[in-house]
């Protein structure tokens, strides 16, 4: 958990920041050296995209040097990722 004082010191607000899906399962900046996300926990739901492909997340470096990611858009893409999944199997077992 990242203190607020961390967002509360910071020079800027959410900023949007472009990541790579690297081939070995990691999110990587494009530019510049911001930290890098591992994919390797929902796995399944990153599979969907190829390689290489471009996502958007919001970043924010904070006063004391934490980096806070918004995870709501990301929680909602893999919620509907989710719900999607499960339809199709119920689907393909004659549930719906």
């Amino acid at each position: 958990v990242i203190p607020f004082p961390n967002s509360n010191t910071g020079n800027c607000g959410l900023c949007s920041q472009l990541f790579w899906h690297s081939p070995s399962l990691l999110l990587a900046h494009l530019y510049l050296s911001f930290p890098i996300f591992s994919t390797l926990v929902v796995r399944a739901c990153w599979a969907q995209f190829e390689l290489g492909s471009i996502h958007h997340f919001e970043l924010r470096k904070g006063g004391l040097g934490f980096y806070q990611l918004n995870m709501a858009p990301v929680y909602a893409a893999m919620k509907e990722f989710h719900r999607e999944r499960q339809a199709q199997t119920q689907q393909r077992i004659g549930l719906m």
